[in-house]
């Protein structure tokens, strides 16, 4: 691999001999590896925590709503719970995709296309293993339809791809204002009650209702409420605004995937 740099970009020619796309396999796989022991850490359960901290977060929401007497159902809670934490470390992850993005490897040896294949990859493994644990309870404790439980993990993965570009898309701006990460935690703190999360999207009401039909996140949590038979409001919600907040999403989404060797020219730039 080799590099055509001028003052406005930094063009990769990949020199396809033998053995190329095998070590571009291997670097792929070798960079995944070292973000999930990253995220992992030195915990003693390892990659069970990623499984477990969503259950273990919605039964403590559970016990919460059932001690006020709100009498939940406790699927609304596994679903809204599983599927916002992952639309969060997603997109947060995201805004800061450039942190050892290269598992200690130089720099000059990765291609941009080696790291944006890790980055899928290592987000398809992360937000199964943030649904596979609901997921498995779902199935177990409330006999729920195997299909309704596929189309679960399949919306996980889909608010996964599209969350983490769309962070991607931010993470120039989020380097010229830190101050941005803390904002969008703020706003992620916020959203976790606004959004129909802990509750059916019926129990909001007027312009709490109204808001959350342009929120994205509505209609992927809804969607899958509605699919498992519970309290839904998926089928009122407006098509339209729909298909615009998912062209959008996509489109955000998309370019920060494609972006990713223009986002490392830019942040190359600065060090200079």
């Amino acid at each position: 691999m080799r590099r055509e740099i001028d003052s406005e970009k930094c063009l990769e020619i990949h020199e396809e001999g033998d053995g190329f796309f095998e070590l571009e396999r291997r670097r792929v796989s070798f960079i995944v590896r070292s973000k999930i022991r990253k995220l992992v850490g030195n915990r003693k359960l390892g990659v069970a925590w990623l499984i477990l901290d969503p259950v273990v977060i919605s039964l403590i929401y559970l016990f919460v709503f059932i001690v006020i007497r709100s009498n939940p159902n406790p699927e609304t809670i596994f679903i809204g719970i599983s599927l916002f934490r992952v639309m969060q470390s997603t997109f947060l992850g995201g805004t800061q995709f450039l942190s050892d993005f290269t598992a200690g490897l130089r720099v000059e040896r990765v291609s941009s296309s080696s790291i944006r294949m890790s980055t899928v990859r290592f987000r398809f493994i992360d937000s199964f293993l943030q649904s596979f644990g609901v997921g498995v309870v779902l199935l177990l404790f409330f006999e729920s339809d195997v299909s309704a439980v596929l189309y679960f993990f399949i919306i996980a993965q889909l608010i996964g791809f599209l969350f983490e570009g769309f962070g991607i898309s931010l993470f120039i701006l989020v380097k010229r204002v830190p101050d941005m990460q803390n904002i969008f935690r703020y706003a992620f703190q916020l959203l976790f009650f606004a959004s129909p999360c802990l509750y059916p999207l019926s129990k909001a009401e007027g312009l709490h209702y109204r808001a959350n039909e342009f929120n994205p996140f509505s209609y992927f949590v809804e969607s899958v409420r509605m699919v498992f038979g519970l309290d839904s409001t998926f089928n009122e919600m407006s098509m339209e605004v729909l298909v615009i907040l998912f062209v959008l999403l996509s489109f955000m989404s998309l370019r920060g995937y494609m972006k990713i060797d223009a986002i490392r020219w830019e942040v190359s730039r600065w060090g200079n």
